[in-house]
């Protein structure tokens, strides 16, 4: 292994762990820093694996996907999900139309493309140079898993969720090559989510 290589590999660990402990603890300026480096030290790799072509039908597929992912994920997280998942197509609209969702639409975007560029096109990418592609997918899942588990750590199903949704990803940015699709699914999960945390909270606040 020459120096470069040692050195690539030693700021890859210290930065991957520097994010994980900034991002466990809320300090998300630091978690930034971190998966910043990364995709600096990183970026002749990005760009080989970054691809904008066919961006219409994969940001189609991507809404589609990602209303079926929030619809799985609703049924095995959610109590008496088919009552539950009525009630708040019943009254999706108005949540919509709330300031939480429009506040959390810009947001949510930016994770999306900050998140499936650094865990997708990035660290997926690392692995694949020294590991096969299922492995790589899979590790790639269970660092995602941990670097979110201090936000459902108390809930099983949510864990479960949030596993097969990075592997969902993995499998699909491989098998496309598409960033598009990757991002849209990721945004469209995560804001139909907020959609209905916001329609959980106006049923509490109106409750007699």
């Amino acid at each position: 292994m020459t120096f470069f290589n040692v050195y690539l590999t030693l700021f890859t660990g210290i930065s991957f762990i520097g994010y994980w402990v900034s991002h466990y603890f809320n300090y998300y300026y630091f978690s930034y820093f971190f998966q910043s480096i990364l995709l600096l030290i990183h970026y002749p790799l990005i760009l080989q694996r970054l691809s904008f072509e066919q961006e219409l039908p994969y940001l189609l597929l991507g809404i589609i996907l990602g209303l079926l992912l929030f619809i799985i994920s609703f049924i095995f997280t959610t109590p008496n999900p088919i009552q539950s998942l009525a009630n708040f197509v019943t009254h999706i609209l108005p949540c919509f139309s709330s300031e939480a969702v429009k506040l959390n639409i810009p947001i949510h975007i930016k994770t999306a493309l900050w998140e499936e560029l650094y865990w997708r096109v990035c660290l997926q990418g690392i692995l694949m140079s020294v590991l096969t592609t299922h492995f790589s997918i899979a590790l790639t899942a269970i660092l995602f898993w941990i670097g979110h588990f201090h936000r459902f750590k108390n809930s099983i199903p949510r864990m479960l969720e949030m596993i097969l949704f990075s592997l969902l990803l993995g499998v699909l940015f491989e098998l496309t090559e598409s960033f598009i699709l990757c991002v849209t699914i990721h945004f469209i999960r995560n804001i139909l989510i907020i959609c209905y945390r916001t329609h959980v909270i106006r049923l509490i606040e109106n409750r007699p």
